[in-house]
């Protein structure tokens, strides 16, 4: 269960940087057609556009690779993460199983040792008291 919410997070948080990343270069490249449109020459903005095109056309898929592979390493970072800290928790688990049954042990004998405080030490009637006792009645 915690390794697939990690993964669905792993995932959400590439998908978020690979939008962030489109948002930012169709900005940059709209940054720049307008400081060429605001020149008032209009084929100045027209041959942007196209290069524009062919840029993005060339070199789109190469760099959006690489953002890709970025998020990818991320995303098993995160990961890896995720299952050293369920390793962490098994572990808490287990040692707080096994300090369950040492616990018990030391309440039992911390009882044991203040009922032999409050009563004194546990009173052994030998055979020769009963045969005494059984005598007598």
């Amino acid at each position: 269960d915690l390794t697939l919410r990690a993964r669905v997070s792993a995932k959400t948080e590439e998908k978020k940087l690979e939008l962030l990343y489109l948002r930012w270069k169709l900005e940059r490249w709209q940054n720049a057609r307008n400081r060429k449109a605001n020149n008032d020459v209009l084929n100045l903005q027209e041959t942007m556009d196209k290069e524009l095109d062919t840029h993005r056309l060339e070199h789109g898929p190469k760099k959006r690779t690489i953002p890709s592979e970025y998020q990818k390493e991320i995303g098993e970072q995160y990961l890896a993460n995720v299952e050293k800290e369920l390793e962490r928790w098994q572990n808490a688990r287990n040692r707080r199983a096994n300090n369950d049954v040492l616990n018990l042990q030391e309440t039992m004998d911390k009882e044991l040792d203040t009922h032999r405080l409050e009563h004194g030490p546990k009173k052994r009637i030998g055979l020769i008291h009963y045969y005494k006792i059984l005598n007598l009645n």
